[in-house]
């Protein structure tokens, strides 16, 4: 007679699936909750030097804010696309560095977003 229910290997398959999807949970909550501001800084510094006028970046705002709600362009890599449109793992939220400049007069400040669990860079604000 054959043995209704879950052999070993099926076990194991669904305790692997289980614990990946726990562990991008936890990974997800801890990269959102707990945001290095200075790790974000130096992003936005390397991806914005561009050396016209002077930036403050050590008086840098780092603020976690939902994109949503947010004026952004994402440029057209295929890999800040990608980046943006996982944030729906976290509700929406994106880390902002905002840094002023000599020319927030006239143009406003440097805005620039980024994922916070592939820290990778999604966009910018327009400065007008």
């Amino acid at each position: 007679m054959k043995q209704s229910g879950f052999g070993t290997k099926s076990k194991i398959i669904i305790i692997a699936v289980i614990l990946v999807v726990v562990g991008t949970a936890i990974y997800v909550w801890a990269s959102t909750t707990y945001v290095n501001e200075m790790n974000y800084i130096k992003r936005a510094y390397a991806i914005h030097n561009q050396g016209a006028g002077n930036a403050w970046w050590d008086e840098a705002k780092v603020t976690l804010v939902k994109l949503k709600d947010e004026s952004y362009i994402t440029p057209s890599v295929l890999n800040a696309k990608i980046s943006r449109a996982l944030l729906f793992l976290n509700g929406g939220y994106a880390v902002k560095v905002e840094v002023r400049t000599d020319m927030d007069g006239l143009l406003g400040p440097v805005i620039l977003y980024f994922n916070p669990f592939t820290k990778q860079y999604i966009g910018g604000a327009p400065r007008y």
